[in-house]
């Protein structure tokens, strides 16, 4: 069976998979890694919903004939403007980052290829014209499994994926496989 994706004329495993980047799974991920993982929005979400407390109490306090409509408009406007503002931003930089990667809506890109099982001491990596990478497993970061997609950390600031629509074995198979080389605590299933 010839595929045009595959990057070399080695024997494949069931489990290598050619991972095409689009601008939903690079947006996804994204997400999940400046969001999600570091816990990046739990800030932001606390300032707002102590600001919203606020001014519910002083909304509260308006309808029984003092003042305070007022300043509860300003504690709700300065409790969501900057979580408003933190979140757009993010937003906006994923969807910029992803239009320097000619990410267009529709478009996808061979990435790179995830060889599992070639080698039992090491992730290798194999990207369109660069060289060979191998992530051994006792140094990985580790693994995030979501709905959507695993996302493997080999070191920290760099993750590969194995996306759900792209993986023919199932997510299934690529969280089994990792159970196996990588120990609990390096997995994560949220």
């Amino acid at each position: 069976m010839d595929n045009p994706l595959t990057l070399d004329a080695r024997m494949d495993s069931p489990l290598d998979l050619d991972v095409r980047m689009d601008r939903k799974t690079y947006r996804d991920f994204m997400v999940f890694d400046s969001v999600i993982r570091i816990g990046s929005w739990r800030r932001p979400l606390l300032f707002a919903l102590i600001f919203t407390g606020l001014a519910a109490v002083s909304f509260a306090a308006s309808l029984t004939g003092r003042q305070g409509a007022l300043l509860g408009a300003a504690l709700l406007l300065v409790g969501l403007g900057p979580a408003l503002y933190f979140f757009f931003r993010i937003y906006s930089q994923i969807n910029q980052r992803a239009e320097k990667l000619g990410l267009k809506d529709g478009k996808s890109r061979l990435a790179y290829r995830l060889v599992f099982d070639e080698d039992p001491r090491a992730l290798l990596v194999r990207a369109p014209g660069k060289e060979e990478l191998a992530f051994p497993w006792a140094d990985m970061m580790g693994a995030w499994r979501r709905k959507e997609a695993v996302y493997l950390y080999v070191k920290p600031g760099t993750a590969y994926l194995v996306p759900k629509a792209q993986a023919a074995a199932g997510l299934d198979a690529y969280w089994a496989f990792l159970k196996g080389r990588l120990p609990p605590e390096k997995m994560h299933s949220q």
